[in-house]
């Protein structure tokens, strides 16, 4: 067993950048393999869709000031 840690010892020593790569790889890939899934794919297009919306001179779904019937803050719905 020694041995084969000189080895790895070694081999960091003389490739540390793949060293770190691979590792990061194997690490990445035990978190690929035993995730439960993934969270929301559509979170990034929250901020896309509205931007481009102010952009284009729209107002996608009544999130700037003037097109707010209240000054009050509107809060979503709690699910």
């Amino acid at each position: 067993m020694n041995d084969f840690r000189k080895k790895i010892v070694d081999f960091y020593y003389e490739n540390p950048l793949k060293c770190i790569i691979l590792v990061a790889f194997v690490v990445r890939l035990v978190a690929v393999i035993f995730s439960k899934g993934f969270g929301m794919h559509d979170d990034h297009f929250l901020i896309i869709e509205s931007s481009k919306s102010w952009v284009n001179g729209g107002d996608y779904n009544q999130w700037l000031p003037w097109s707010q019937d209240t000054d009050n803050p509107v809060y979503r719905d709690r699910v």
